[in-house]
């Protein structure tokens, strides 16, 4: 236990630290981050891993079907927030920056609070993978829950460090823009978007981790 050791230190779930003191960590020259709803939830922190549910192909078992589309929606993300674990239903919050965060980025997101949704690509693309297509509905959802339109959505683009940084700001926004498209497929059209190039990684340099895309949207 190791609560229990003053020099103890170990990896566990979120849901088992009980009275632990969570740490930050960080990857390369990244910045640290704790460990909390936000970051784990977008995968920005180090130690995010996702879990996988396999089936045999096309000619999956109903059974099978119907327990991984509960898994994977709304009710039982519910259970598995209940649960102490981390819930992919997106919520807004306020993020705390730090002092690396440069004043340009306060500036452009100072009227937003970030949902605890990132969209990722496949490695070294601009095409989703996978749990991007689900998160595609996740934020229709919390649209439509919530009262909120495509016009309070700002997406914002991430790439890793490139050779020159007019390259990276380029492939900043165009990751932004597969998003906006992908969003318009699920009837959220016109989303704002910008790109922020190779700043404010959340990974080593060569992280896949660091071609993100973050969904902000405007505060009430």
């Amino acid at each position: 236990d190791v609560s229990k050791d003053p020099s103890g230190i170990g990896f566990s779930g979120l849901a088992s630290v009980r009275n632990s003191k969570l740490l930050a960590i960080s990857e390369g020259n990244a910045p640290a981050l704790h460990p909390n709803q936000l970051t784990v939830a977008s995968e920005d922190y180090p130690l995010s891993r996702r879990l996988f549910m396999y089936t045999p192909g096309s000619d999956v078992p109903p059974l099978s079907a119907g327990l991984i589309g509960f898994a994977l929606g709304q009710q039982g993300q519910a259970l598995v927030a209940e649960s102490g674990f981390i819930s992919q239903n997106p919520i807004a919050v306020k993020p705390e920056f730090d002092e690396s965060t440069p004043e340009s980025f306060r500036r452009l997101t100072g009227n937003y609070h970030r949902l605890t949704v990132n969209f990722r690509f496949s490695e070294g693309r601009t095409k989703l993978d996978n749990k991007a297509r689900r998160d595609l509905q996740r934020v229709q959802q919390y649209l439509n829950q919530n009262g909120r339109s495509a016009d309070d959505l700002l997406l914002i683009g991430f790439a890793d460090t490139q050779s020159h940084e007019l390259r990276a700001q380029m492939i900043s926004e165009l990751r932004a823009l597969s998003v906006r498209k992908a969003l318009q497929e699920v009837n959220v059209p016109d989303v704002a978007y910008t790109g922020y190039g190779q700043y404010m990684p959340v990974g080593g340099s060569g992280s896949p981790r660091n071609g993100r895309v973050e969904v902000w949207i405007k505060s009430r």
